[in-house]
């Protein structure tokens, strides 16, 4: 990482240094995996504190438990790479696959939830309803978007779905 000095604030380059640190390595093998086309079992990437929880229980203006625990599995590490990695069909914003390993550190600091009126395809409530996803953001060097369905009931789990990084600085 160069010294940005002139372009961050002190803050911002301690945010982006804890960033760059935070490499999950079994986050890092599933997406390996995932490349070789080998089997691969879901990772967990974090548990969400009580505070974080209730963040996301505003967005969704529901009394809905939010699942602290989060998970991502082979099928949506398939899709962050095929849309937003070195060969992505939307942008390559994760082509470097630290960054998809780097997911952990934003769901454990994110700076801001949305619910942008989006379900998930994937994953339904226990009533058979489809899950809504949330849109979670934290600003590193650009801003880190991770998209997760939190499904209602039984589950215990909210999935990541999707993740990229928009307007991003070369650093």
């Amino acid at each position: 990482m160069k010294d940005n000095a002139d372009k961050h604030s002190k803050k911002e380059r301690i945010i982006m240094r804890n960033y760059y640190e935070a490499v999950d390595v079994d986050l890092l093998n599933l997406i390996r995996d995932v490349e070789n086309n080998r089997a691969s079992i879901p990772v967990t990437v974090g548990y969400l504190n009580e505070s974080q929880c209730k963040r996301i229980k505003k967005a969704l203006d529901t009394k809905r438990e939010v699942a602290p625990r989060c998970v991502i599995d082979a099928s949506a590490i398939a899709h962050i790479l095929k849309k937003h990695g070195p060969k992505g069909k939307s942008d390559q914003s994760l082509s470097d696959i630290n960054d998809i390993a780097r997911l952990p550190y934003v769901l454990a600091n994110f700076d801001s939830v949305s619910f942008e009126g989006k379900y998930s395809k994937r994953f339904r409530d226990d009533d058979g309803q489809l899950a809504p996803q949330v849109m979670i953001k934290k600003k590193i060097d650009g801003t880190y978007y991770v998209i997760e369905a939190i499904p209602s009931g039984k589950r215990k789990k909210s999935y990541i779905v999707s993740a990229r990084i928009e307007k991003r600085v070369e650093l």
